[in-house]
């Protein structure tokens, strides 16, 4: 009898199949920007490629303090392409920790939206370990001094998927807690763990092929990595919200024909206080997510009654085992 013995390819790998089978569909939507899955193989090779020219691969952190935006998505992939850790920061935290966040993973690249560029002015002189710092920023704007511009550096390098051979136990990012108990801890995912991890949730919440996931809440969250790993694995289509408005939201869920999406039960609370709950198109929901804190029970029904047996609480997202 012959057997077929094959490993289950990592994240970065997956994103390479994906490319492969459905290079021409659309992976990312943001306002009127939209990226094939083709697009956005070879953006994240193309940063791959330039982290590697600079030394930065395996065992290697990279900060990502970022606004919502395509540009972070394929900031986060570029990074686990070339074998390092990625390291998303919530934009919201005080300086005390963003300089403990950055100083606890080791951060050796330091990516920013140019907006919070200035955070690290006061910061550098004790961040010494970091050796490059991008800005990303609007189309004609120029960086700060002391930082290079991510998209000339991006566009700089090939757009080849680089040869690394990631390992199972290799680091994969490095999530941080909110801090509300003190300072934000750090939480190493595998990528391994990451990718079951991404699969028990892909089968839980009914991703599938033809799923449209929105993002609303920020891409450093894991409640965000849900959407984004999950719809990954199925080869959907990614939504990406600057920030939650709600009547945004229900519009969004409208005019892109919304299958998925993942919230915290404020969000939930938002969306019922708005006129546009009632009178929106929701009816392409198929599983909506709720995580983050205890849901009330009154707010669940309403929300079950709106949209029917779509709504799925978890716990245990980042430091535990998902409940």
């Amino acid at each position: 009898m012959a057997w077929f013995d094959a490993d289950a390819p990592l994240l970065p790998e997956v994103l390479t199949r994906q490319a492969r089978w459905h290079g021409r569909q659309t992976a990312l939507v943001m306002d009127d920007q939209r990226r094939s899955w083709q697009q956005f193989e070879e953006a994240t090779s193309r940063i791959a490629q330039a982290l590697l020219a600079s030394g930065v691969g395996r065992g290697v952190s990279v900060v990502l303090l970022m606004t919502n935006s395509l540009e972070m998505i394929e900031a986060i992939f570029g990074v686990l392409k070339a074998g390092a850790a990625v390291v998303p920061l919530n934009t919201s935290v005080p300086d005390a920790a963003l300089q403990s966040m950055t100083l606890d993973c080791g951060a050796r690249v330091v990516v920013a939206s140019g907006e919070h560029c200035a955070r690290y002015a006061a910061l550098r002189d004790v961040l010494p370990g970091v050796q490059l710092w991008l800005s990303v920023e609007p189309a004609g704007a120029e960086p700060a001094p002391g930082w290079q511009d991510f998209t000339r550096w991006r566009d700089s390098a090939p757009a080849t998927t680089p040869a690394v051979e990631l390992r199972d136990d290799d680091v994969c990012n490095i999530i941080y807690s909110s801090g509300t108990t003190g300072l934000p801890k750090g939480i190493v995912h595998t990528h391994r763990r990451r990718l079951d991890w991404a699969y028990d949730l892909a089968l839980a919440l009914r991703y599938h092929s033809g799923c449209v996931t929105l993002c609303t809440l920020g891409l450093y969250s894991n409640i965000s990595w849900v959407s984004i790993l999950c719809t990954l694995l199925a080869g959907g289509r990614i939504v990406v919200a600057r920030s939650f408005d709600a009547e945004e939201t229900l519009a969004l869920i409208g005019r892109e024909h919304v299958t998925h999406s993942s919230v915290v039960p404020l969000q939930l609370q938002r969306l019922l206080e708005s006129p546009g709950f009632r009178q929106r198109d929701l009816s392409s929901l198929q599983s909506v997510m709720c995580c983050g804190s205890p849901l009330p029970l009154v707010v669940k029904q309403r929300v079950i009654e709106r949209i029917g047996p779509h709504l799925i609480e978890l716990y245990g997202l980042t430091e535990g085992v998902i409940t």
